[in-house]
């Protein structure tokens, strides 16, 4: 897919806060370890809990200062959203989405798209007069439905088709 086949727009996210839990994992085993990580968001807040709000989504928080580094691992986040005054269990964090602008995408597709999506986005943001926000608090977020299916219970490797929307985090050249 070529940035100009990309269909991407730019889009205002008011502020929002989440529950979630870190995950440090290397590239090769971060699938696996955000599922483990899921479980335990899913099991201290499960959809119905009256602190989380939006029970059908769950969010995964990069940081987008890694973004075309050369790093062995990293931290994500992933959770769900919640009142802001929200009082969690460890090893559960509170973590405040600020308002701002992003470029959003919604990816639906396989193995093969997933190696290039990202940097069409990146492509996408240079051509559109923007550019990434990398910024050490700033991070990209992927929104995943979590029905009909539960992307979180499909073992990483057996994935076939990925559904979900990216925001990276952009400022105006």
């Amino acid at each position: 897919m070529k940035s100009t086949d990309l269909k991407a727009s730019i889009k205002r996210i008011p502020a929002f806060t989440a529950a979630v839990h870190p995950v440090v994992a290397n590239y090769t085993e971060m699938g696996k370890e955000v599922r483990k990580s899921w479980k335990q968001v899913d099991s201290l807040i499960p959809k119905g809990h009256p602190m989380r709000l939006q029970g059908d989504v769950a969010y995964t928080f990069s940081p987008q200062r890694i973004l075309g580094s050369d790093i062995s691992s990293f931290e994500i986040k992933i959770g769900v959203q919640v009142e802001s005054h929200a009082t969690l269990a460890q090893p559960m964090e509170l973590f405040q989405v600020p308002e701002r602008e992003y470029v959003t995408t919604h990816f639906r597709g396989g193995w093969k798209e997933l190696n290039t999506v990202y940097f069409d986005l990146i492509n996408w943001i240079k051509e559109n007069g923007y550019e990434l926000d990398q910024s050490d608090d700033v991070y990209w977020i992927e929104t995943y439905p979590l029905n009909p299916v539960n992307p979180f219970e499909i073992p990483h490797d057996q994935i076939e088709t990925f559904d979900y929307e990216i925001s990276m985090a952009v400022v105006k050249k």
